[in-house]
């Protein structure tokens, strides 16, 4: 994601260069001692309009760390290439001036050197990538709601208003780092005897990581040799997000592995704790459109033997709750969507493999258990009401209607031919309904995954129904075709869950042939 700003010089020239704020994490209110009531000063590093001023001289500021860092550098070695962290961009924005205008402190020799050869790199959380984004886009954008990343004050999700010009014409590149990068910067740090700088204040050293080791033609680009001078910016180190609740937390992770990939994501929370993630990977072959879905939730840990969390494999198959239903499906998706991405925008071929054979089913009867049973408070008294808890499995052609007046009829029955059955008073409720799903076997999109299945596998797919409810009903029922489709498992509602991680590389490999074929 390191992306080299070619400058225009027929771009438009944007008011209010000179000075600017940006990523203030001191957002403090001092009181003022005016007369008036209630009233108080503002103190922040990022501007907007009308608020300048102050940010402005915080911006001036930060030009002292700026002049440390010229009388440390040896004259005759510059630096090559500054790297400054970004949240609003207050920081970068008084960055770009002091390098690409080297102050008249410096020596004219040193200074003329200096403006030559000095690039400026800014770094931010790919999830909050409003400057990396604005640059690709030419325009001004602002992320309403960016996830948390564990690099603090980064996760701004905005630029300061008088930092975008001077940032937009000042920058030489940009680049968007991950948690994960952050974090092993930071441990690199820690074994250079750097201590405690944080996965924020690693920023800087994780950027100089991804250009170094994969950065080719930007490198060069840039200028960078191995004797090149390379200054880091640190923005310090910053309080870590407490982990969020229900599912928050892995839809957090998937969401920064998405952004990461360069695929547009949208987070929707109508409840809290439970989002739903989507991604959306644009092709340009002009086919289909294709949608990957899955759940990130599980099911209880009560009854779990083992380490539900473990994560351990044990002769190719992945043990853990949720392994099975659905993570490891997940795995595969997410898999799938940044190769055929990355192929699709390297304009490359999926390579083509061979293929197998398997059985048909049908869709089975229905089923009816009772999940749970209520009744009393206390053992030594009679309960006064029982409540049973019934999950009756549909089939297509069956109503919530009919099979409401089935569990009538059940009660009815015991009320007439159970000794006691007489005194029986009953209500039937419907809680919760979903609709049957079925899609046919000859579906152009159950064909081209048994197409897919049988190149990849070498053995025919084998078509079959099942009896638990999915997601697939859901979009059926929205006009969407779909298939469940997913790794190898066992166990899915029960003690143990495994899944086989050949599986999944198989999954991901037909998925990934059949988006080739389908989305053209």
């Amino acid at each position: 994601m390191v992306r080299a700003k070619e400058k225009k010089e027929e771009e438009e020239e944007e008011e209010g260069e000179g000075k600017g704020k940006g990523k203030g994490k001191g957002e403090g209110k001092g009181k003022g001692k005016g007369k008036g009531k209630g009233k108080g000063i503002l103190i922040q590093d990022m501007g907007f309009e009308g608020y300048e001023e102050i940010a402005d001289w915080i911006v001036e500021g930060y030009s002292t760390m700026l002049h440390e860092i010229d009388f440390q550098l040896p004259p005759e070695q510059p630096a090559v290439l500054i790297i400054a962290p970004v949240g609003v961009g207050s920081f970068a924005q008084a960055v770009v001036p002091h390098y690409k205008n080297p102050p008249s402190s410096l020596s004219p020799s040193s200074s003329q050197k200096q403006q030559q050869t000095t690039k400026v790199m800014s770094v931010e959380s790919d999830t909050a990538a409003c400057l990396y984004e604005s640059l690709r886009s030419n325009s001004i954008l602002t992320l309403s709601t960016p996830v948390p990343t564990i690099m603090g004050g980064m996760g701004c999700g905005t630029v300061s208003s008088t930092a975008r010009p001077i940032l937009k014409r000042g920058i030489d590149a940009s680049v968007a780092i991950s948690d994960w990068e952050a974090h092993l910067a930071s441990q690199k740090l820690k074994d250079l005897g750097v201590e405690d700088v944080g996965p924020c204040g690693a920023a800087s050293t994780a950027a100089l990581l991804r250009l170094t080791t994969k950065g080719g033609e930007d490198k060069e680009r840039l200028g960078l040799t191995g004797e090149s001078t390379v200054v880091l910016c640190s923005p310090g180190i910053g309080e870590r997000e407490a982990k969020g609740k229900g599912e928050v937390e892995i839809a957090r992770f998937v969401m920064q592995w998405l952004e990461h990939r360069d695929i547009d994501t949208h987070w929707i929370e109508p409840t809290a704790g439970r989002p739903s993630l989507i991604g959306v990977a644009k092709w340009k072959g002009g086919g289909k459109s294709l949608m990957l879905n899955g759940h990130l939730d599980t099911v209880t840990l009560a009854g779990y033997e083992g380490g539900p969390f473990s994560g351990e494999v044990k002769e190719r198959k992945l043990y853990g709750r949720g392994a099975a239903d659905m993570t490891s499906g997940i795995a595969a998706m997410l898999l799938v969507t940044a190769a055929g991405y990355f192929l699709v925008e390297l304009d490359r071929y999926a390579r083509k493999l061979t293929g197998g054979t398997e059985d048909d089913g049908g869709m089975g009867k229905p089923s009816v258990h009772a999940s749970t049973i209520k009744g009393g408070e206390e053992p030594a008294s009679y309960p006064a009401k029982c409540v049973i808890t019934v999950e009756r499995r549909t089939v297509a052609g069956e109503a919530v209607e009919s099979v409401t007046r089935e569990i009538e009829e059940l009660c009815e029955y015991a009320e007439k031919n159970i000794p006691g059955g007489g005194d029986l008073d009953y209500e039937v409720k419907t809680t919760f309904s979903r609709n049957p799903f079925e899609i046919s076997r000859e579906h152009p999109l159950v064909a081209t995954l048994g197409e897919k299945t049988k190149t990849i596998t070498g053995r025919e797919a084998r078509k079959m129904a099942e009896a638990f409810w999915t997601n697939c009903a859901l979009l059926s029922d929205a006009g969407i075709p779909a298939i469940i489709y997913g790794p190898h498992g066992e166990d899915l509602h029960f003690k143990e869950k495994w899944a086989s991680l050949d599986s999944v590389e198989r999954v991901s490999r037909t998925l990934g042939s059949m988006i080739e074929v389908f989305c053209g």
